[in-house]
């Protein structure tokens, strides 16, 4: 029998800031091709509810001019209705994002189909952001 990777997401203590326990596993085929754009994932409950925290990137290292040039083209707007929230993180090396939404109560696949879409339009969205800068290259370089 062979044991299938998985990724857990654990509920993290608002006052404390540890992971306390596991709150779902998704089994990581279903991230795929996609895992390279998830930095990290947890929960926390609050105000009655579970909420998902989950850091997205590029999946690659990005040079000094391409940083600025992601964020300044990246259309966090793809998410509208779709999360509760998107915010930038500055604090890391690659362009990074914090996406926040409701766990729901549907359950792991329902959880992992989620993750899953949220990928999808991040990863979509990234694709357009690249091929937008690689044009504006000379804008961020000083190279006129």
């Amino acid at each position: 029998m062979t044991e299938e990777t998985q990724l857990v997401i654990m509920l993290r203590n608002d006052a404390s800031g540890f992971l306390e326990k596991e709150y779902a596993a998704i089994p990581l085929a279903e991230v795929g091709e996609f895992e390279p754009l998830l930095v990290n994932v947890f929960a926390a409950q609050r105000d009655g509810g579970t909420y998902i925290h989950m850091k997205l990137s590029t999946g690659q290292d990005v040079s000094d001019w391409q940083y600025n040039a992601v964020y300044d083209y990246y259309d966090a707007e793809v998410f509208t209705g779709v999360v509760m929230s998107v915010g930038e993180v500055d604090d890391v090396f690659n362009p990074t994002w914090e996406l926040v939404f409701e766990a729901g109560s549907d359950g792991a696949a329902e959880l992992a189909a989620k993750v899953r879409d949220l990928l999808e339009i991040h990863s979509r969205e990234l694709a357009d952001t690249f091929e937008a800068i690689a044009e504006v290259e000379s804008e961020y370089t000083n190279e006129q």
